[in-house]
């Protein structure tokens, strides 16, 4: 059974799951080709599908590279993140697991990309678009609690690891979202300066 396929179960029984993958996790590559490229390339092919409806395959192709940079990026700096943050709390998380417990956690949030499809010219379904992504990244927040419990991270330390993950997704995302934003800028004018 592929990393893939195992997704309907971490979502339906995280605590089984998490018991499962998260003592003998797999490899950080198996988790990249199996779940993390996968899942991120979600909202990438969403983004380009919707630029492609909209007549701006140039624009989509660099949104969706962008997109997908920005999703591995972000997963790449908490998966390393991890154990130092961990450790500033009082628990012992090795770079394997830390990998595993941000990928499971950020599978919400993957399959919520679906709904970057939402136009935002309907501004009320953009406005619950946007909500249920922020209840999907809730949940992937619900699955890495889970996680601490498994990883026998102590009590007292577990919201601490859980909020201090969650913040430095966010500020890393936003960090990210930047730098890739302004680089998508630079090179759609320069891509745009070779057109004309």
């Amino acid at each position: 059974m592929t990393l893939l396929a195992e997704v309907p179960t971490l979502l339906r029984w995280p605590d089984f799951y998490l018991r499962q993958h998260l003592v003998a996790p797999p490899a950080v590559r198996q988790l990249l080709g199996g779940l993390v490229l996968p899942l991120a390339a979600l909202q990438s092919l969403v983004e380009l599908v919707r630029s492609l409806w909209l007549a701006t395959p140039l624009v989509g192709a660099v949104l969706a590279q962008g997109g997908l940079a920005l999703q591995v990026g972000t997963w790449a700096a908490l998966g390393l993140g991890l154990p130092t943050l961990a450790r500033q709390v009082g628990a012992d998380i090795d770079e394997r697991r830390a990998f595993a417990l941000v990928t499971y956690g950020l599978v919400p949030s993957w399959l919520a990309g679906v709904f970057y499809a939402v136009p935002e010219s309907a501004a009320i379904f953009f406005f619950w678009s946007r909500v249920l992504f922020f209840i999907a990244s809730l949940a992937g927040l619900a699955i890495v609690h889970r996680g601490t419990l498994v990883l026998e991270v102590p009590l007292k330390s577990r919201w601490p690891l859980v909020l201090g993950l969650a913040v430095a997704g966010i500020t890393v995302y936003l960090v990210l979202f930047l730098v890739l934003g302004i680089s998508s800028h630079v090179a759609l004018f320069l891509l745009g300066a070779r057109a004309s």
